[in-house]
């Protein structure tokens, strides 16, 4: 009697900036999976993590890409397009299931979110990919200081639009928030597999 096939894993696309420690919660989701392998280094990009859902658990396959402030098919500050570390970022963008962007939620910094997403378009497409069938899920941080008005998150929602995209609120400084971020990012790529009239995978 054959073993059955292992499922494949769910490839999650973190499109991160480079402020925020982006390794850090890279190491922070690994923290909170049932199991994990992370790279090792100060500056880990990739990680497999058993994802635990309820009374199950889903495998992962989850890389951070690290954005420079423009897209990747055009000059970054001396950075070849041709290079190691762009070719790897860009293969993760191409077999990525579904895609997690990290903004900040303060109003001053709702400018560049709407930028982050704009070069994650092109980079999806630098990917060979049709941005509008990635789903994104908008991962918005939220901080406590009253010296940064926070944006109202019916202002964000309107401002980061993607055609199969959701938003979760974060709190970073409090720990908070990246679970349900992950859990509903892989919620809202089995929903756009059927609503395309595909199974999502096992």
């Amino acid at each position: 009697m054959s073993t059955p096939a292992s499922p494949q894993p769910l490839h999650v696309v973190y499109y991160a900036g480079p402020t925020g420690s982006p390794y850090r919660l890279l190491r922070h989701l690994a923290g909170l999976a049932r199991s994990s392998s992370i790279d090792a280094g100060p500056t880990p990009a990739r990680a497999q993590l058993l994802w635990p859902r309820g009374a199950a658990a889903v495998p992962l396959r989850v890389s951070l890409v690290v954005t420079r402030g423009v897209a990747w098919h055009e000059p970054i500050e001396g950075l070849a397009a041709e290079s190691d570390e762009v070719r790897a970022e860009l293969e993760a963008l191409k077999h990525a299931d579904v895609v997690v962007l990290p903004v900040d939620g303060r109003t001053r910094w709702l400018a560049l979110g709407v930028h982050r997403a704009r070069t994650l378009r092109a980079d999806l497409i630098a990917a060979g990919r049709q941005p509008a069938q990635i789903p994104v899920l908008f991962q918005v941080h939220r901080y406590a200081d009253p010296n940064e008005p926070a944006a109202a998150l019916s202002d964000i929602t309107r401002a980061l639009a993607w055609p199969r995209c959701d938003h979760v609120e974060a709190f970073p400084r409090e720990k908070r928030g990246a679970k349900e971020a992950l859990d509903r990012a892989v919620a809202l790529y089995e929903q756009s597999r059927s609503a395309s009239g595909r199974d999502p995978a096992p």
